[in-house]
């Protein structure tokens, strides 16, 4: 999501979007309460429509920092697991070898 929005449009779109979505609006809100506090994300209050405001939020440039470093993070860790997989195949390839030969 790109640009400002409000915490349910946020939650709907992580709905959407992440396959094994492992969080609950209240953990949302909670998560987005401690980023502005790390100055990650800003917040502001929409009071000009009709119905309740809206608490709106944007990503500073702080947090873009943070996603770049998270990115970076992601890239070695999936490098990890390509690794243990790898040797995880072989592994498997090799104890079937061996099954046929004791066979």
């Amino acid at each position: 999501m790109q640009g400002p929005a409000y915490g349910s449009l946020i939650f709907k779109k992580m709905e959407e979007q992440i396959p094994f979505k492992l969080f609950d609006s209240p953990t949302l809100y909670r998560t987005l309460d401690k980023l502005e506090k790390k100055g990650i994300v800003n917040s502001w209050w929409d009071t000009s429509e009709k119905g309740p405001a809206k608490k709106w939020y944007q990503i500073t440039d702080k947090g873009i920092e943070m996603l770049g470093e998270y990115r970076e993070d992601i890239i070695m860790r999936i490098k990890d697991m390509e690794f243990f997989l790898e040797e995880y195949e072989k592994y498997l390839g090799k104890k079937e070898t061996e099954q046929d030969d004791f066979f």
